[in-house]
């Protein structure tokens, strides 16, 4: 595990405990878990297998292939901001794009 300085005791037993009982109830061989507070990352760790029937584990710096995730990603993220009131979505993106 690599919680960094400041880290709570929680990130240390339950945040594990957590992440390894979804993973095993929602069948994930392997997950990348990073935390952010105030700008600087403090939990970092990978926790399974990179691939099924193959003994390589994931790590902090363990790459996946997230398909076409980013259009929910950005969808959630302007929504945010419009809910926030730091933009205004009233027309469609072909308008915007002309």
């Amino acid at each position: 595990m690599q919680a960094l300085p400041g880290s709570s005791c929680f990130i240390k037993d339950s945040l594990d405990n957590y992440i390894n009982r979804g993973m095993k109830q929602w069948n994930i061989p392997g997950v990348s878990v990073a935390i952010v507070k105030d700008g600087k990352t403090v939990f970092i760790k990978g926790y399974g297998l990179r691939e099924i029937g193959k003994p390589d584990k994931v790590d902090a710096n363990t790459l996946f292939m997230i398909g076409s995730n980013t259009k929910a990603f950005n969808g959630n993220g302007i929504a945010k901001l419009e809910a926030d009131k730091k933009t205004v979505v009233d027309r469609s993106g072909s308008k915007v794009a002309s």
